[in-house]
């Protein structure tokens, strides 16, 4: 009959190694979502540093290049730390709240910067789309898109003008929204790999513990008809 301890012997080192800490991802599993969110991060940067560009060759003082930077810096946080996260539906009422923030950090600037942050509404479309229902989103961005068009109307009133602002609402929108979204799945796909991770470790723990179990039982028997 074999030993108690040749049980534990038999049972393969990556479980051994799983049971002693069943928490630890991989180093592949933190590094996907962390990925993700760089690209995320580098490529809204990007959009706001060209929007940036903007404004600051545009001949603004100090002060309106500061504030500048102070809008940016907080539509780029809420944006990044704030829309990307994963939430459940249907969406929280604090969504609703940094939308109309949102709201208002990308038209009131308009008024000051004109033409120079023409570009920045289209993160608004992809945000509407992110959060309020489906019927509502699509309308919402079309909502922002035309709003896009008409300031780019006032401003300038050239036609191609009107067209290219448009065009570029429209494709940093889906941009936001695509974005976004892939980061979220990278994030939710690897939490639910993790579950499944820890769930199958737990199985192996009771299968191990019942097959203890009766090898224990059998050699306690084996025991005690010996020892009659």
């Amino acid at each position: 009959m074999a030993p108690v301890s040749d049980a534990t012997e038999t049972m393969p080192r990556s479980l051994h190694d799983d049971l002693d800490d069943p928490l630890s991802p991989s180093a592949e599993g933190v590094l996907a979502p962390t990925l993700a969110k760089g690209i995320l991060t580098v490529v809204f940067g990007g959009f706001y540093l060209v929007a940036f560009l903007r404004i600051f060759y545009a001949g603004f003082q100090a002060d309106r290049i500061t504030l500048c930077i102070v809008l940016m810096v907080g539509l780029l946080s809420l944006q990044v730390l704030y829309f990307t996260r994963p939430v459940p539906r249907p969406q929280p009422p604090l969504r609703y709240v940094a939308l109309l923030a949102q709201v208002a950090l990308v038209y009131l600037p308009l008024l000051v910067f004109e033409q120079a942050w023409i570009g920045l509404p289209g993160f608004l479309a992809g945000s509407a789309l992110l959060v309020l229902p489906f019927p509502l989103a699509w309308a919402a961005f079309a909502l922002v898109v035309a709003s896009v068009g008409a300031a780019q109307a006032d401003l300038t009133g050239s036609a191609l003008d009107v067209a290219y602002a448009s065009v570029s609402a429209v494709i940093t929108g889906l941009v936001v929204y695509g974005l976004t979204r892939l980061s979220t799945m990278v994030v939710e796909l690897h939490a639910a790999r993790s579950e499944m991770a820890k769930m199958a470790v737990a199985q192996e723990r009771l299968r191990f513990a019942r097959d203890l179990h009766d090898l224990l039982g059998y050699s306690l028997s084996a025991i005690t008809l010996k020892s009659e």
